[in-house]
């Protein structure tokens, strides 16, 4: 993979600008609806090689570089929450991602996190709670930073606060989200007609009480995470000019610092 830093690709361990209290500037009033927002696609993959390794930064790097869409895949361990890629385990638990959340909002309250926790495979070992009330539990325990309630939130209400997606206990359920499909790609030769699809999915008009929900990443056993991103990146810089705003929520590998400033200032329209 090797050390890369471009304007829309980044595999180095630090990112080179960093927007942690961008938030600051939107309106309350405004639906999270409205805005596009970068998130990062299985944000804390650092391990496993570059077959499946997905990001560069840690998790923290990354928010303070604008990022504020996280995305983990767990499985339900003894009562714990582990984080995979694939069969890979990255040494890391749900409550060790809540904890740098909650420390990075404690540092920067003007700011919210939306959190997509997707269930990996079914749980082989005993547990107490199903993973839908470990989910809950741990946002009761925390609940001052969880945004508790169901639906579709303003700025104002989740400043500060964790925002679950999906159907969880709480947060933005699925109902308002509408995804792009998911990019295949057994070789790289095929990627680009993968990504025409999500093109078409960027560039419709949606109500305005959705959210935009598209992954601009893929991998397959031959294509690497980073080969896929090196492309997939820099196309959507070019043809960002092409799509419908807002563009929501947008799911990168190995972003650059270019890239991610640049779907931030689309939020311009949104300044008090």
């Amino acid at each position: 993979m090797g050390n890369v830093q471009r304007p829309e690709y980044d595999s180095t361990p630090s990112p080179s600008v960093e927007e942690p209290d961008w938030m600051s500037n939107l309106d309350d009033k405004t639906s999270l609806a409205e805005l596009s927002i970068v998130g990062t696609n299985h944000s804390v993959g650092l391990t496993g090689g570059d077959a499946v390794q997905t990001q560069a930064w840690t998790l923290d790097k990354q928010l303070r570089a604008g990022v504020r869409a996280i995305d983990i895949h767990v499985r339900h361990h003894y009562d714990d929450l582990v984080i995979y890629v694939g069969n890979v385990s990255q040494s890391q638990t749900y409550k060790e991602v809540e904890d740098t959340c909650i420390e990075f909002l404690k540092e920067n309250p003007s700011e919210f996190i939306l959190l997509s926790v997707q269930k990996d495979i079914e749980e082989l070992e005993p547990h107490a709670r199903t993973y839908y009330n470990e989910i809950k539990f741990r946002a009761d325990q925390q609940a001052m930073y969880y945004w508790k309630n169901s639906g579709m939130p303003t700025v104002g209400q989740v400043r500060g606060r964790i925002v679950l997606i999906g159907n969880l206990a709480c947060g933005i359920p699925g109902q308002y989200i509408i995804s792009s499909p998911e990019i295949s790609c057994p070789t790289l030769f095929q990627l680009q007609s993968s990504w025409n699809a999500q093109k078409q999915h960027l560039s419709q008009r949606f109500p305005k009480s959705n959210v935009r929900n598209t992954i601009v990443s893929a991998s397959s056993p031959g294509v690497f995470p980073y080969s896929a991103a090196r492309n997939l990146n820099e196309w959507f810089m070019n043809d960002m000019a092409l799509f419908e705003m807002p563009l929501g929520l947008i799911w990168f590998n190995f972003p650059g610092t270019a890239l991610i400033n640049k779907i931030i200032r689309l939020n311009s329209f949104c300044k008090n």
